[in-house]
């Protein structure tokens, strides 16, 4: 089944929203679609990947086109670590040149 047939299949499912959908076609299945969370959400804002006004729907569709399918999965563990570890909802510790130098972020700028 495709990635897009399967993740509509998930979400028809009570309960089961795209980030579930995701979260089991990618973590279970190895399918190459983005589970979108509040890290990877808030992280992908500030950092530009997707328009801060992007609904998480539009996020999970963004990340979808613009990650390459290999990318997918590290990436998406790189984003859920960063933003438990360095890019929280309450402050971020932009001390790192790297981070500073992409994100655009109040705690950066």
């Amino acid at each position: 089944m495709a990635t897009d047939d399967a993740k509509e299949w998930l979400t028809a499912i009570k309960g089961v929203g795209p980030k579930t959908a995701s979260v089991v076609l990618n973590f279970h299945f190895g399918k190459p679609t983005m589970a979108v969370d509040t890290h990877v959400e808030r992280v992908s804002k500030r950092f530009g990947l997707v328009p801060e006004s992007a609904s998480n729907q539009a996020a999970h569709d963004a990340l979808d086109d613009l990650v390459p399918d290999e990318l997918i999965y590290p990436l998406h563990v790189l984003l859920i670590r960063h933003g438990r570890e360095r890019c929280s909802a309450r402050g971020a510790d932009c001390d790192n040149p790297v981070c500073a130098a992409y994100c655009d972020c109040e705690y950066c700028s």
